[in-house]
């Protein structure tokens, strides 16, 4: 018998056949995420949900280490297949985002989800506005420059522009709405590192460019804060050893 604890079983029903996302205390399983179907139903039991013989009913068991070795374990991934996530993946990565913390509730930040042809649409914009930065857009220099920032936003299935509208009208100080919306990118980056996605942040001089911006109905003094690559990955991941905190902390007291 497996027992699930109450805080994980969301609106339990006794006897209800169903899809729930479980936290198990023993599966007998290594596998950090795995599908299993188990014939059950859901009794109540000295406040506890047990498992036991019953209806048939999937589970999804999500048997994860934990956020500190998902803040480990995550790293940007330049190279992702072309499989994309569903929409329900998408739209809990934006849910995560949304909790990220902020200083007087400004809840400053606003999405954009690219797919498809919005992607090339996004990449001819990045292309005129690099054009006209460039002195001289005749040579064969310039010329691959504009077609590697056509292809730019092909590196993923999906894009999240991560942004801030309105930023002169926001209460509080400038960067602290800017860090908010970036606390909000990390919410993201974790939260697709537990699904077993791969990302990608970047900004670049195009997340600076007032063409950009307006193409996505930004102001000049408007932000982006983060282009979000998403996707499957097609590489593994890289390694990655930190400067230990030690080196970087001063103990004050």
């Amino acid at each position: 018998m497996l027992i699930i604890q109450e805080h994980d079983l969301r609106n339990p029903s006794p006897k209800h056949s169903s899809s729930y996302r479980f936290n198990i205390d023993s599966l007998g399983t290594s596998s950090p995420r795995c599908q299993v179907s188990l014939n059950v139903n859901i009794a109540e039991d000295g406040g506890l949900f047990s498992v036991k013989d019953g209806e048939a009913m999937n589970v999804e068991v999500a048997s994860y280490a934990g956020i500190f070795e998902s803040i480990k374990q995550r790293r940007s991934i330049g190279h992702m297949t072309q499989q994309q996530p569903t929409r329900e993946q998408i739209e809990r990565i934006l849910e995560a985002a949304t909790y990220a913390p902020n200083h007087y509730v400004t809840e400053p930040w606003k999405f954009f989800v690219l797919t498809g042809a919005a992607r090339e649409q996004l990449g001819r914009v990045m292309a005129e506005a690099l054009e006209a930065r460039l002195t001289d857009t005749s040579s064969h220099r310039a010329q691959a420059m504009l077609a590697a920032e056509r292809r730019k936003p092909f590196r993923a299935p999906v894009i999240i522009a991560v942004t801030i509208p309105g930023l002169r009208h926001l209460h509080g100080v400038e960067v602290e709405n800017i860090e908010a919306a970036a606390a909000a990118v990390q919410n993201m980056l974790l939260t697709a590192e537990e699904m077993g996605l791969a990302t990608l942040w970047r900004t670049g001089e195009a997340a600076y460019d007032p063409h950009v911006k307006q193409w996505f109905g930004l102001a000049p003094e408007d932000h982006i804060v983060a282009f979000v690559y998403l996707g499957y990955p097609a590489v593994s991941r890289p390694t990655r050893v930190p400067t230990p905190f030690g080196v970087k902390t001063t103990w004050l007291s």
